[in-house]
């Protein structure tokens, strides 16, 4: 039986979800992807197979077949490195087989194991939450990117071992902004805070956008004495 997990690639804004499905049979050693797959996910066989061995574990040997479904939708972009690897090690019996299909897995490997930040999340974030799918495992330095859409349970990581330790023991919650963004509200002024004053905060975003100075002087108001005194 082969082994199934959710990721996903996207269409310019449009995210897609995709099953990757991974098998091991007995035969000649061989590494084949299927499903059309892109330049950038054909070249993962080779970063998958680094990765697996610089991880402190073994690429197995026989004949590894991943199918990407559906297999008439173009998949690009390198973010499938880390569910195929996951499966190919499921498979081997190497890690713990559980169901992820509660999941969304994505991210793409380094050679050395490293989970590398990925394009596009965005929209695979939204597509996931459109199909009820809300729980996500990606690489953490796309964390920065969610900061305003906590729309789901997030849970990053830094390297292909720190996800295979989250798989078998299951021993970490979902990240959390909120401490940060406390942390934040302290420090710094928003400028939704002000009011009024429109002209000057629009020339403040405009220096702010292009990285140019800008100097602020309040005029002297003078007092008028009433007509009437």
């Amino acid at each position: 039986m082969s082994i199934e997990i959710i990721s996903a690639t996207h269409n310019g804004l449009d995210g897609i979800l995709i099953n990757v499905e991974v098998d091991i049979n007995k035969g000649m050693p061989s590494f084949s992807i299927v499903g059309l797959p892109d330049a950038s996910i054909k070249e993962s066989k080779e970063r998958v197979r680094s990765a697996i061995v610089n991880s402190g574990f073994d690429f197995p040997l026989g004949r590894i077949t991943i199918n990407l479904a559906p297999a008439d939708i173009k998949k690009i972009g390198s973010l499938l490195d880390l569910p195929i690897a996951l499966g190919i090690l499921m498979k081997s019996n190497q890690i713990c087989n559980k169901d992820l299909r509660d999941f969304i897995v994505f991210g793409e490997l380094s050679l050395g194991g490293e989970l590398k930040e990925i394009k596009g999340i965005l929209p695979i974030i939204f597509e996931g939450e459109s199909n009820r799918k809300n729980n996500f495992i990606f690489p953490l330095n796309n964390l920065k990117e969610l900061r305003s859409f906590n729309i789901g349970n997030f849970y990053p990581f830094k390297t292909l071992k720190e996800v295979v330790s989250f798989i078998n023991n299951e021993d970490l919650l979902p990240f959390t902004f909120e401490e940060e963004a406390k942390k934040y509200n302290k420090t710094y002024l928003d400028y939704s805070d002000i009011i009024g004053q429109k002209t000057s905060k629009r020339a403040m975003e405009i220096a702010a956008a292009g990285k140019h100075n800008i100097f602020i002087i309040k005029d002297n108001i003078k007092v008028i004495k009433d007509r009437f005194i």
